[in-house]
């Protein structure tokens, strides 16, 4: 927890940094799908691994996720946003057989696909591509929560998860903020939750004002 701390520190130094020069803010969100093609495969492993006499199927091929955010652009090359990401839903469906269901429940609850929603600090670098393109390298903070149901015959338990860790993304920004303006963007981002990372290719748009 202490570098996560000095981590958020940093973060903060480096973000106000230059405030006299604050250019713009900027609201927005993006939209991106994620596939639950590999999510099967990895919980029967995680299954077997335990000894347990189950198989896993997800709910859904493909998992919406979104975002929601606000920032400020302290100068041209240099900005922060705070944002609120959701990792989209998934349920999973464990079939098998087991004489004692509270102890599979027991095993079971570390076993699941890995979602998460919660707030994401992040500082952001600008480099132009042209007159009005630029690419936005971003390094954050994702300060999750995830709250799991697992549900047996006549038992369900709820389990609940909570964390930070490291988030990072490239995109490239279309249009330019003179006094206001809307611009898009597509963006490529890998987060980390609980040791599993996603890659997530996505678009959005966003609105800036001065």
């Amino acid at each position: 927890m202490i570098y996560k701390r000095i981590c958020i520190l940093v973060l903060i130094l480096i973000a106000f940094n230059g405030t006299a020069l604050a250019k713009e803010w900027v609201i927005g969100g993006s939209l991106a799908g994620l596939t639950n093609a590999d999510e099967d495969g990895l919980l029967n492993s995680q299954l077997q691994d335990s000894g347990l006499n189950a198989t896993a199927s997800t709910s859904k091929s493909i998992r919406v996720i979104w975002n929601l955010f606000a920032g400020y652009h302290f100068t041209k090359d240099w900005g922060a946003e705070i944002a609120y990401l959701d990792l989209g839903k998934v349920e999973t469906t464990f079939t098998g057989t087991s004489v004692d269901i509270d102890t599979f429940l027991n095993s079971a609850q570390e076993i699941h696909p890995q979602t998460a929603q919660g707030w994401l600090l992040s500082v952001n670098r600008f480099f132009p591509l042209d007159h009005d393109t630029r690419m936005k390298l971003r390094a954050g903070l994702y300060s999750w929560t995830a709250d799991y149901t697992l549900q047996g015959s006549n038992t369900t338990r709820l389990v609940s998860e909570s964390s930070t860790d490291l988030s990072y993304g490239l995109s490239v920004v279309f249009g330019r903020c003179y006094k206001k303006g809307t611009l898009g963007y597509i963006s490529l981002d890998q987060t980390t939750v609980d040791e599993t990372d996603f890659s997530v290719l996505g678009f959005g748009f966003s609105y800036c004002f001065k």
